[in-house]
C-alpha cells in the first residue's frame, strides 16, 4: 500500500485530505450520548462482546456477523484493508488481528477515532479521518468493507466507482450489517420510522444524514450471507445481509 500523506494529526488520528466541517458529527455524539451508546475505553475494547448492558443483545449479533467476515478473511492471507465508517475501531481491530492483516479504519468522528485509537495501538492498524475518498491512494487495498455504515452515504453506486480506483486489481468492497430494503416503498415506510425516531429524541435534522437503500442500489457479485425470513421474525439471528458488490 502506498503510505498515507497526511496534512496532520491529532491524538494518533491522521487527518487527510481536504477537511470539511460537517453539522453530522455533532448532532452523531449527541444522539449516541441520549441513547446510551458511547462505551467506556474498557467496553470498547472487548467488543463485540459486551456484558451486563442493555445493547448486549446487539452485540451478540454482531459478534456473530463479524466471526463470519473473519473466517472469510481468513482463508485469503495477508491483506490490506479500508473499513470505512469504523466508528470507535474495534472491528479494524478484529481485521487486523487476522494474518497480521494491515489495517486503516477511516471514519469523520473524531471523538470515535480518538478513542480507537487509545483502545488499539496495534502497528499495522491506523485510524483517519477523511472526508475526500479521492485523497486515497489507488491501487492499495485488496479489501474495503462497510460494517454498519453504508446507511450513512446517500449514492452507494457513486461511491462504489470512486472506491474500485483504491483497490488492487482482485481488491473486493463488502457491505455488511447495515438494512438493505426489497422494496422501495419498504424502504420509504423505514425512512419515516427514522424521522419519528430522530423527532422524538430531540434531533431531527439526523434524519437527512441517514440513508434507506433498496437492493436495486447496488450491483451485487456474491451474497455471502442472507437472513431467512423466520430469523427476521424471532430476531435471534442477524437480520442484515453481508454483500460483496461487483467492481
Amino acid at each position: 500500500m502506498q503510505e498515507l500523506n497526511s496534512n496532520k494529526v491529532k491524538n494518533n488520528v491522521l487527518f487527510l485530505g481536504k477537511l470539511q466541517k460537517s453539522s453530522f458529527t455533532q448532532l452523531y455524539k449527541g444522539i449516541r450520548k441520549k441513547e446510551g451508546r458511547i462505551l467506556t475505553d474498557d467496553q470498547v475494547k472487548n467488543l463485540p462482546k459486551l456484558a451486563d448492558h442493555f445493547l448486549q443483545n446487539e452485540w451478540k449479533l454482531r459478534e456473530e456477523s463479524s466471526a463470519r467476515f473473519l473466517n472469510h478473511i481468513r482463508k485469503k492471507g495477508f491483506l490490506t484493508i479500508l473499513e470505512i465508517g469504523c466508528g470507535n475501531g474495534w472491528f479494524s481491530h478484529l481485521l487486523a488481528n487476522v494474518n497480521k492483516n494491515r489495517v486503516v479504519g477511516q471514519d469523520i468522528n473524531q471523538f470515535e477515532l480518538e478513542q480507537a485509537a487509545r483502545c488499539f495501538g496495534d502497528e499495522n492498524l491506523s485510524f483517519i479521518n477523511c472526508t475526500d475518498f479521492n485523497s486515497l491512494p489507488n491501487n492499495s487495498f485488496d479489501l474495503i468493507v462497510f460494517n454498519a455504515s453504508i446507511h450513512y452515504f446517500p449514492t452507494p453506486n457513486d461511491l462504489v466507482q470512486v472506491l474500485a480506483e483504491k483497490l488492487t486489481s482482485k481488491g473486493e468492497i463488502h457491505v455488511m450489517d447495515s438494512p438493505i430494503y426489497k422494496t422501495k416503498m419498504s424502504a420509504e415506510s423505514a425512512e419515516e420510522r427514522t424521522q419519528q425516531y430522530y423527532m422524538a429524541k430531540g434531533f431531527p435534522e439526523l434524519s437527512r444524514f441517514y440513508f434507506h437503500h433498496t437492493q436495486s442500489a447496488f450491483l451485487v457479485k456474491k451474497m455471502h450471507y442472507r437472513p431467512s425470513r423466520i430469523n427476521k421474525i424471532f430476531g435471534n439471528k442477524n437480520p442484515f445481509q453481508w454483500i460483496q458488490i461487483k467492481v
